[in-house]
């Protein structure tokens, strides 16, 4: 038993760390930002000026809340 299961476990760990060697060049669509409230000063802003859709949880919410 041990046999058969040491090199499928050994097979799935090298399948399974070839995708760390390889970086995703996806582009990032996150955007955030952190403002002091009470005087405006901005700490970070990344991606500040994209135009960013909510997550499907936020428009269900939404419409929860109205309806």
């Amino acid at each position: 038993m041990l046999k058969i299961i040491k090199p499928r476990l050994c097979i799935l760990f090298i399948l399974m760390s070839v995708g760390i060697l390889f970086p995703s060049y996806a582009e990032t669509k996150y955007a955030s930002m952190v403002v002091d409230a009470k005087t405006g000063f901005v700490f970070s802003a990344i991606n500040q000026n994209t135009r960013n859709y909510p997550a499907s949880l936020t428009k269900l919410m939404t419409l929860y809340l109205l309806f």
